[in-house]
């Protein structure tokens, strides 16, 4: 009895020692520590290179992959740019699909500039801090455009005014609108004083595109070798706006900021626009 009640406990103790099933050079395993002592230690286990997601479909016993490694390290490292390359490429296309789906489509921008003083101390400290806007549509098949801001300026209002842009972004039906963007857009600051108040004024200058200007002709973004062009970077292109468009005091002297915040508005006149 004693001996079958041995038999049975010895084949279940999780602490019993047994062999490694590859016949490793390791002592004897507990049982509950095998699983582990497989996946991570045992030197004769047959292992996946780690450069696998890069595509290498190499495998060995543990104790030869070092060697593998180093053999291969050129393989590796042209293989992992390929992938940072390609992920890249996904990386931008999901972005754009993204912005297809939560793009506004109306032909307004409202922009909410948070902790507006942080912000402006940063752009103080470190030259040509840009904020971006999200992109807006003229209408659902309509141009993108982007608003920018540097907050401490930029060019002749550097340190002394708030500079306002416009971009105008490549889009996906860019090849059914007219060339080149003409179309009025109206930027205002937003008064945050009491809306039932006489005294209440938004700072609103409209701007009448220049079809000669380069900044309103249809965007193209450049494509380099071997790649597509990037419609989710706007670094390379030109925008067009005020680089005073209001003083620094001016904001402060009048109700444009409240609890850190700043609103800016823009507005295109859609009156013109033929709807594709």
């Amino acid at each position: 009895m004693y001996d079958s009640y041995a038999q049975t406990h010895y084949g279940n103790c999780p602490r019993y020692p047994i062999g490694c099933p590859n016949r490793c050079d390791a002592l004897k395993i507990g049982r509950e520590d095998l699983e582990v002592h497989l996946k991570e230690q045992c030197k004769s286990a047959l292992v996946s290179c780690p450069y696998k997601e890069a595509g290498c479909k190499h495998k060995c016993p543990r104790y030869n992959l070092e060697r593998h490694l180093t053999d291969s390290a050129q393989q590796h490292a042209r293989a992992t740019f390929e992938l940072v390359r390609t992920q890249r490429h996904q990386i931008a296309e999901l972005q754009r699909r993204m912005d297809e789906v939560t793009v506004n489509s109306h032909g307004q921008m409202l922009w909410r500039i948070d902790n507006f003083s942080q912000r402006l101390q940063q752009a103080q400290t470190e030259q040509q801090v840009e904020l971006k806007s999200p992109r807006f549509r003229t209408h659902s098949h309509g141009y993108k455009l982007q608003l920018s801001a540097f907050l401490n300026g930029n060019g002749s209002g550097m340190g002394t005014h708030l500079s306002l842009y416009v971009r105008v972004m490549p889009g996906e039906y860019d090849s059914l609108l007219e060339w080149p963007f003409t179309h009025n857009i109206t930027f205002s600051i937003m008064d945050q004083g009491d809306p039932l108040s006489s005294k209440r004024s938004h700072v609103s200058i409209r701007l009448s595109p220049d079809p000669t200007w380069k900044n309103f002709q249809q965007p193209k973004l450049p494509s380099t070798r071997n790649s597509t062009p990037n419609l989710a970077s706007d670094d390379a292109l030109l925008g067009f706006g005020y680089p005073k468009f209001i003083s620094h005091k001016e904001l402060k002297d009048h109700s444009y900021l409240k609890g850190n915040i700043l609103f800016i508005r823009a507005v295109v006149d859609t009156s013109r626009i033929v709807i594709p």
